[in-house]
């Protein structure tokens, strides 16, 4: 898509034949052009920016375990890449808290934060970055990281998810 035919194009001919379009891209220029022209839904199933399908994945796989998201917490320790990035929003809508450990260079987009610390807002969730899941302060913000400091395991608790 985009190399022998444009994105306009393939959008509005892909409209003519279904009902909506579920599209996985890298490219998140992609995704959202389509979405402009197209005139059925357009779904991002995943893109080199976000991957919402995932976030809410892992949101139902959460609550089927629990019963229930709301305040709970989820730490996720990586790059602040397009999972974290939907991740994020998905448990600040939700009423999840959100805690993310990214090293120097990895750390999640601030555009994505600011606009996940908007959703928190409104759901009563908390987003809390670190750069290290294991420095002094941190371990008794989120106890996901004490455990896996003291028992190597990655089985979480004291209500993390």
């Amino acid at each position: 898509m985009g190399k022998r035919e444009s994105v306009p194009d393939v959008a509005r001919v892909l409209s003519r034949f279904v009902d909506i379009i579920v599209l996985r891209t890298f490219c998140a220029k992609k995704s959202g052009s389509t979405g402009g022209i197209s005139s059925v839904p357009v779904i991002n199933a995943l893109s080199d920016y976000e991957h919402p399908c995932q976030a809410l994945a892992d949101l139902l796989t959460i609550y089927e375990i629990k019963g229930k998201l709301k305040w709970l917490t989820v730490a996720y320790v990586g790059d602040g890449n397009n999972v974290a990035n939907s991740l994020m929003q998905a448990c600040a809508m939700t009423g999840v808290n959100f805690h993310i450990a990214s090293p120097k260079g990895y750390t999640i987009d601030p555009a994505v934060l600011k606009k996940a610390q908007t959703y928190a807002k409104t759901s009563g969730s908390k987003i809390m970055v670190y750069r290290r899941p294991a420095s002094g302060s941190e371990r008794r913000r989120c106890s996901v990281y004490r455990h896996l400091d003291e028992h190597g395991t990655g089985n979480g608790s004291g209500g993390t998810a």
